[in-house]
């Protein structure tokens, strides 16, 4: 997992691995983002604009200060209508509200190749 900052945007970049069902978010990220750690529910917004809802479930975990908090349902949907393989990036940035919930940007990077718009 890599991070990095664009335009003063937290994001955080993740690989695709063999585990298809959830997403880790990390746990920096969901101390810079509080607001997130509320949230039952959350929107992706792939480079085509298209709307994936997803569930968030937060975990508290033994000797961890901070709860562990991943992408659940949802999330293979979004996996499989973008195509996602092993070795693909995502890219997670912009937080933001739209009406009563969040939305994040998630630009893919397919093996080298970003197709972001």
């Amino acid at each position: 997992m890599l991070f990095c900052s664009f335009n003063t945007e937290i994001i955080f970049v993740v690989n695709i691995n063999g585990n298809g069902c959830v997403q880790n978010i990390p746990i920096w990220f969901m101390r810079e983002r509080s607001e997130l750690a509320s949230l039952e529910e959350l929107t992706l917004e792939d480079p085509e604009g298209r709307a994936w809802h997803v569930r968030l479930h937060h975990r508290k975990m033994p000797r961890m200060s901070a709860p562990r908090t991943h992408i659940a349902e949802g999330w293979r949907e979004f996996a499989r209508g973008n195509r996602l393989k092993m070795d693909d990036r995502c890219v997670f940035e912009s937080v933001v509200a739209r009406g009563k919930g969040m939305v994040m940007n998630v630009r893919i990077i397919r093996q080298g190749r970003d197709t972001s718009k």
